[in-house]
């Protein structure tokens, strides 16, 4: 899981953090959530999908301009990846 920033066509990686493989060779994430506060973003991926079983975390503060959009990148991740994200819920 990682969160990155795209800043005048640069991206680079804030944070990264492996997922934890559970109980088969393929760590998995089913659910994510984004929470902002101030200057500070954390994202953590679960397991499963009701979000209980936390299974990787990141976060970042952010030190400069703030920016106006937000968004989830799926990208291949191995053998078992799930080829969409969503549904979205707002809270």
């Amino acid at each position: 899981m990682n969160l990155i920033k795209n800043v005048s066509s640069t991206i680079t990686t804030v944070a990264s953090s492996a997922a934890v493989v559970a109980y088969s060779n393929t760590p998995s994430i089913n659910a994510v959530s984004v929470t902002t506060n101030g200057n500070n973003v954390t994202a953590t991926g679960y397991s499963d999908t009701a979000a209980t079983t936390s299974n990787a975390t990141v976060s970042s503060t952010n030190t400069s301009t703030k920016g106006s959009g937000v968004g989830i990148i799926l990208v291949p991740g191995g053998t078992s990846q799930a080829s969409q994200v969503g549904p979205f819920t707002a809270q």
